[in-house]
């Protein structure tokens, strides 16, 4: 079921959701990616290998997860579900931020994590595409555009989260993180819903 198309001719500008989304979901990966072995270990009590082992897990879950967006889109609008991964993700990063002294239960949420985020990757350049058209010769650019926003997010976020796990605490870090994604799920239920009106 592919999502609501707008009638008329289509414009090459961004809208600023997809930026949004490309900066939350790029930041979001890079944070993880750089500091959750350490919060496993210092939380959890493992030692580096085996919080590196769990990491790992979480990049296999993110590459089965952007691969498997393209069957469920057969189901539900790619809008929808960008929004649901949103929220799985913001669910399953605070769980891992609360539960991590638990290595199982943190390992669990951090795999949820990872399937979920790299969905969003896939779901968001589809989505864009349905709105610029199939044959607009702006896409490449807008993709372009889009690369830099998660390039951009993984670099801020990446160190902003440094700072602040220095002064309060990687949980504090973790804890801005699920509030962001789940900032991405609100404002693609704003992107759905402002869709609905325009066909309506």
């Amino acid at each position: 079921m592919p999502s609501p198309k707008l009638g008329g001719s289509r414009s090459t500008r961004i809208p600023s959701f997809f930026v949004v989304a490309a900066f939350i979901s790029g930041g979001t990966y890079a944070v993880i990616l750089n500091f959750a072995n350490i919060y496993l270990a210092t939380r959890a009590n493992l030692d580096v290998s085996q919080s590196n082992l769990i990491v790992s897990g979480f990049i296999v879950c993110a590459f089965i997860g952007a691969l498997a967006t393209g069957g469920w889109s057969r189901f539900l609008p790619t809008n929808v579900l960008l929004a649901v991964s949103y929220l799985i993700a913001s669910v399953s990063i605070a769980a891992f931020t609360l539960l991590a002294e638990n290595a199982f239960l943190g390992m669990v949420a951090l795999l949820a994590n990872g399937f979920a985020i790299s969905a969003t990757y896939p779901l968001t350049y589809t989505e864009l595409s349905r709105h610029l058209g199939s044959l607009s010769q702006g896409t490449g650019r807008s993709f372009g555009v889009l690369f830099s926003g998660q390039t951009i997010g993984a670099s801020v976020l990446g160190l902003v989260s440094g700072y602040v796990s220095q002064l309060m605490g990687l949980g504090v870090s973790f804890g801005m993180i699920a509030g962001l994604t789940f900032a991405g799920c609100l404002t693609s239920l704003v992107w759905t819903r402002t869709l609905r009106a325009k066909v309506l």
